[in-house]
């Protein structure tokens, strides 16, 4: 299952920027399988395809309790068109069982049951607008450190940052991006921390500040 680690991590596939086109069919074989043989190793764990909604990494897969599972309509488990905040807010559940059935998944070969021919990756054209537009920008190593630390992580990817520099390309003044972003972590408080939308947009404002202010 060679996107298995990619569809467990939201910020993969250059946080959404470079899925590959067989990713959503691969998920759908890995989904269906695991849970197969979840059921024959008798584990307490399944797993569904999750559609995340905003930026960063759309093509997830979540790992569920079995009464959860249950309760999920089928469809909905393969295609990922599952609203996941109908799920109670806790960890993921794990046992030996399901650890025993990734690993034993892991050695099928599911990858080959899904034929793929080469695509022009989506992202070629607004590559290109921005290029004759003069808007692409080089980013430097001390660019992604500095929104490394304005985020908390260690893994944010060149076209994430790219991303949200597009998005917020007509922002000329720092002072109104500063201000945006002060109401949008306002705006977050107020609702519990929740809201996944909310969240990419508040990290896609601190990309870009961080970025400003290492020109």
């Amino acid at each position: 299952m060679r996107y298995w680690d990619d569809m467990n991590d939201k910020y993969a596939f250059g946080d959404g920027c470079s899925v590959p086109p067989d990713a959503e069919l691969c998920r759908s074989v890995y989904v269906q399988a695991l849970n197969i043989v979840a059921a024959r190793l008798k584990s307490n764990v399944r797993c569904i395809a999750y559609n995340r909604p905003g930026s960063h990494n759309p093509v997830l897969i979540v790992m569920v309790t079995l009464a959860q599972y249950k309760k999920i309509p089928h469809p909905h488990v393969i295609s990922g068109d599952f609203d996941l905040d109908s799920l109670p807010n806790e960890k993921e559940p794990n046992d030996e069982a399901w650890e025993a059935t990734v690993a034993e998944c892991n050695e099928m070969g599911l990858d080959d049951y899904v034929i793929s021919e080469p695509v022009l990756s989506p992202e070629f054209l607004p590559f290109l607008i921005r290029l004759r537009a003069g808007t692409y920008v080089i980013l430097t190593d001390e660019h992604i450190d500095a929104v490394n630390e304005a985020l908390g992580r260690d893994d944010v990817e060149a076209d994430e940052i790219r991303n949200a520099l597009d998005e917020y390309k007509d922002y000329k003044d720092v002072k109104a991006i500063k201000k945006l972003l002060t109401r949008k972590e306002n705006e977050f408080k107020g609702k519990g921390g929740r809201g996944v939308e909310l969240a990419d947009e508040i990290d896609k404002l601190r990309m870009v500040l961080a970025v400003r202010a290492n020109k």
